[in-house]
């Protein structure tokens, strides 16, 4: 099983492929932390912005819609909730 401090050390591996503009590596390892952490908001984050950084748009929507679905109660307009 792997530890707080494994996944630590692949997101920091993530920051480090996305920096060196890297995103093929950089979206691999983004997959890895996600199977560490399926419901790491950040994780999920990233995979988005690297998506969106190498221009797959087409891979970006269902991203997106997960995103949205994990957190539904802070996604709010104007004070109102939306759901």
């Amino acid at each position: 099983m792997l530890s707080n401090k494994d996944e630590e050390l692949i997101a920091r591996a993530t920051e480090v492929a996305g920096a060196t503009k890297q995103y093929d590596l950089a979206l691999e390892l983004t997959r890895l932390w996600l199977q560490v952490a399926p419901d790491s908001t950040q994780a999920r984050q990233t995979e988005s912005s690297l998506l969106l950084l190498s221009n797959r748009i087409d891979d970006l929507a269902p991203q997106l819609a997960k995103l949205l679905e994990q957190d539904k109660v802070a996604v709010t307009f104007g004070g109102w909730t939306s759901v």
